[in-house]
C-alpha cells in the first residue's frame, strides 16, 4: 500500500537527474564562455591593428611628395622631414612592433627621439615606394599578423603624389 510523498528511489533518481542537468548547463555555460572570450580577443587584436593601419595611412598620405624632404624609404622604415612640426617623422618597424618615431634623424639614426608603439605581434611588415628622381608617388604596405595560429594579410597602396607639403 502506497502512501502520500516519494520513495526514496524516485527521490535519488530525481536528485541525480537534476545534478545532471545543472553539470551540462554549467559545461554549456562554460564552453560558450570561452568561445565569445576567443572572438573577444581576436576582434580585439583586429581593431588595434586597423587603428595601426589607419594611422600610418593618414600620416604617410600627409607625408611630401618631393624626394628631397625624405630622410630614408627601405623595407621597414620610412622616415622624411615634416616641416610644419619642424621635425623627421617616421615609421619604424623592429622586433615585431610597429612605432611611429619622432625626433631628428641623422646618418642613418634617430637622435632626439620619441617612439610610439601603435601595434605588436607583427609578423612582417614591408615597404615598397613607388618613386622617380623627383617625387615619391606613392608608398605600399604589406602587413602579416598572427592572430590565433593564423596569419592575416593585410595590404594598401599610398598615393602622395598630389601632396605637395614643403
Amino acid at each position: 500500500m502506497r502512501t502520500k510523498g516519494f520513495t526514496i528511489v524516485e527521490w535519488l533518481v530525481s536528485f541525480f537527474l537534476v545534478i545532471f542537468i545543472v553539470t551540462c548547463l554549467f559545461q554549456f555555460s562554460a564552453s560558450v564562455n570561452s568561445k565569445i572570450n576567443d572572438i573577444s580577443k581576436k576582434s580585439n587584436k583586429l581593431t588595434e591593428i586597423f587603428s595601426a593601419l589607419d594611422t600610418m595611412t593618414r600620416k604617410i598620405y600627409s607625408a611630401p611628395c618631393q624626394i628631397d624632404n625624405w630622410k630614408n624609404i627601405n623595407e621597414t622604415n620610412l622616415v622624411w622631414h615634416d616641416s610644419i612640426e619642424k621635425k623627421d617623422v617616421g615609421w619604424l618597424f623592429e622586433k615585431e612592433k610597429l612605432f611611429f618615431v619622432t625626433g631628428t634623424w641623422k646618418e642613418g639614426r634617430w637622435y632626439k627621439k620619441r617612439r610610439n608603439m601603435v601595434a605588436n605581434n607583427i609578423v612582417s611588415l614591408q615597404f615598397t615606394p613607388k618613386k622617380n628622381k623627383r617625387l615619391v608617388k606613392s608608398i605600399q604596405y604589406c602587413l602579416k599578423t598572427k592572430i590565433k595560429n593564423k596569419i592575416h594579410t593585410f595590404e594598401r597602396e599610398i598615393f602622395i603624389r598630389n601632396r605637395f607639403i614643403s
